[in-house]
């Protein structure tokens, strides 16, 4: 059989024979030539109408053979640290997808990848006996990388959003009411961390937030603290935790928190008692300008953390809940007793306060429910 004439003109394709059952289809794209190999001229003529179809969806086209693992290798290694995604934030990303994403679709074109393959990754990840929350969790990854190829013009599209995605109910948030976080402070009340947690369920602060807490941050005098940073404890290169530090904030903008009079005054008896703790240990005292340390200086670690909160709430005989519930309990009593959203969610350090009502509708049950009294009162209300 004849070749086919290899084409010059840009927008012009052909497919050809090379040798004995070795087709090529070629077709010029801003005056570089892209091929792809087929086996038979049926199979060829499929991939010149796919080149023109990519073509003419404006994608990268040459960019179309890479895979999917090694798309989310550039996303994880390049983009998300271009911007400024946490450390933390990116290592998560990059567990979810070495263990449930790259396994089960790694080896598929980026390009090729259809929402099928999603349908049935998402079969098998199920099989694996995972949760509907891994599941959607992985599915998440898998979304952002792929919205970020689209942007890129190397897919035609995010194919995760033409999927049906898990339809588990989220899991209700475990949070203390105002009794019982006043007996849980009742019980941490002669602790040394007694400030950290007061600090903490007063502001809502994130656990990171007050781990990372200098005292040239935190002004007494005026009743204000500034939250510049977080101390975090990550896997470092050599598979051993070390702590890292990074802006609490995305914009890298400081988060100015008023504090009330109560604990401006546990602030202070802190302060004394972490300076007494320095004069004893002298050399041996390892801080710096730290708010809340260990002991000897040290940074908080999370855990230890946990375990002295979980031994509190056993005593005040509470149920169990994670540190970050604090955060989501300071922020109910916020809501429930009349502070305004905004206000919230300035102190909390959400993006907008529609994200606050979001996770915390809940706590607007109480205010619904005086207004619908207010409603039916005035509209019901019988003639005495």
């Amino acid at each position: 059989m004849t070749r086919g004439v290899k084409v010059r003109d840009d927008g012009e394709g052909s497919f050809y024979e090379e040798a004995p059952g070795r087709w090529r289809a070629a077709l010029v794209i801003d005056g570089k030539t892209v091929r792809r190999r087929a086996k038979t001229e049926k199979e060829a003529k499929r991939q010149l109408k796919e080149l023109e179809r990519l073509r003419d969806a404006r994608l990268n086209v040459g960019e179309g053979k890479q895979t999917l693992e090694t798309w989310l290798t550039h996303w994880l290694t390049v983009l998300l640290p271009g911007k400024q995604v946490k450390l933390k934030t990116v290592q998560g990303h990059t567990y979810i997808c070495a263990h449930y994403i790259t396994p089960y679709i790694g080896t598929h074109q980026l390009v090729k990848l259809t929402a099928q393959h999603v349908d049935e990754w998402q079969a098998t990840l199920r099989t694996k006996e995972l949760s509907e929350g891994t599941v959607a969790n992985a599915r998440r990854r898998l979304s952002a990388a792929l919205e970020a190829a689209r942007k890129r013009k190397l897919v035609p599209e995010n194919v995760v959003k033409l999927t049906d995605a898990p339809t588990s109910a989220a899991r209700p948030k475990t949070i203390l009411d105002k009794a019982q976080i006043i007996r849980l402070l009742d019980i941490l009340a002669d602790h040394r961390l007694y400030a950290f947690y007061a600090l903490a369920i007063a502001t809502g602060m994130r656990q990171g937030e007050l781990f990372g807490l200098r005292w040239p941050s935190v002004t007494l005098e005026t009743e204000v603290i500034i939250v510049r940073e977080q101390l975090q404890r990550i896997k470092g290169p050599n598979g051993k935790r070390q702590i890292h530090r990074e802006q609490s904030t995305k914009g890298n903008e400081d988060r100015t928190i008023p504090i009330s009079s109560e604990v401006v005054a546990f602030l202070r008896a802190h302060r004394v008692r972490q300076m007494q703790e320095r004069l004893i240990l002298g050399d041996c005292y390892h801080g710096g300008d730290l708010v809340f340390t260990s002991e000897d200086g040290t940074p908080l670690e999370g855990g230890s953390v946990l375990r002295q909160l979980k031994r509190a709430l056993v005593r005040a005989e509470l149920p169990e809940v994670t540190f970050h519930s604090l955060r989501h309990s300071a922020t109910s009593i916020m809501l429930s007793h009349g502070a305004q959203l905004e206000a919230v969610s300035d102190i909390l350090g959400h993006s907008s306060s529609a994200f606050t009502s979001g996770i915390y509708a809940h706590s607007f049950d109480d205010e619904r429910r005086d207004a619908a009294n207010v409603a039916a009162s005035a509209l019901f209300r019988r003639a005495k």
